[in-house]
């Protein structure tokens, strides 16, 4: 069975026959290019968990790995991943394996991730292994943090990322995913690296630092294909990374920052 390997040799990442399957639910043409580079990149990814690599990182790692221009493997990953959505059968597969309603076509990083954790999530129910949040005392728990849902809130009946949540605000209006790493990249740097990794989004804000009870972090906000999102990032004292996200359609509730639901959300985050 081939596996890739760390650069230490030691950690797997992740079996190249698991990949190749999960991607088979899906009609993509695997002679392109592209292809040997999208399965390594699903591989890579899943084998880092919980960390997050950025798809600079990856490229990297995959070009070190084949003796390929770093740049070549960049345009032929990305081009591979991006003509998954040629065909619109693809995007059904997506929600089902994702249990996320598409409302934009995923980036190619975004894309690699959620096959990451599709692959996680599989191997973690085989091995009797659970990624979920704890529910104790009216809140949800993981890695030493905890949030809470206001009064009102609905709860999405369809998540498969490890240690998140998704509701809907009490409008229905707001759709939040608020997820718990127990580490990840520095918080600044991510969110930077998010619009030079994702060329389609339209950031109409600059990254600005926030407080949310005694925790510090970064927020922005930005538009994608008449979508508005609102994202915050916090670092926790022990290296937990909290990522909240709201989106709506675009100009439908204003400044997402400043929405009421939102920060009401928000404001439940807290170190245990």
């Amino acid at each position: 069975m081939e596996i890739y390997t760390s650069a230490e040799g030691q950690k797997p990442l992740g079996s190249i026959q698991d990949v190749e399957a999960a991607l088979s639910q899906f009609s993509i043409k695997k002679n392109y290019r592209g292809y040997p580079y999208l399965v390594e990149a699903v591989s890579r990814a899943a084998g880092a968990f919980p960390q997050r690599l950025s798809l600079e990182e990856l490229c990297a790692q995959i070009a070190e790995a084949r003796g390929a221009p770093p740049k070549t493997v960049s345009q032929d990953l990305r081009r591979m991943a991006k003509s998954v959505w040629d065909r619109s059968a693809n995007f059904t597969v997506y929600e089902r394996i994702t249990g996320y309603k598409l409302l934009t076509r995923p980036e190619p990083l975004e894309f690699i991730y959620s096959m990451a954790e599709h692959l996680q999530v599989t191997k973690n129910h085989r091995i009797g292994v659970k990624h979920m949040l704890q529910f104790v005392d009216g809140r949800f728990h993981a890695h030493g943090v905890s949030f809470t849902l206001p009064n009102g809130f609905y709860l999405h009946d369809e998540i498969f990322h490890p240690f998140s949540l998704c509701c809907l605000s009490p409008n229905q209006r707001v759709y939040i995913t608020v997820e718990i790493a127990p580490d990840g990249r520095e918080v600044l740097s991510a969110l930077q690296a998010l619009f030079e990794e994702n060329p389609s989004l339209h950031p109409t804000s600059v990254v600005q630092p926030i407080t949310v009870n005694e925790t510090r972090g970064y927020d922005v906000l930005y538009d994608c294909d008449n979508i508005s999102y609102y994202q915050a990032r916090l670092r926790f004292a022990r290296g937990q990374i909290v990522t909240c996200i709201a989106q709506c359609e675009q100009g439908s509730q204003g400044n997402l920052k400043k929405n009421p639901s939102v920060q009401a959300l928000l404001q439940t985050i807290r170190a245990e």
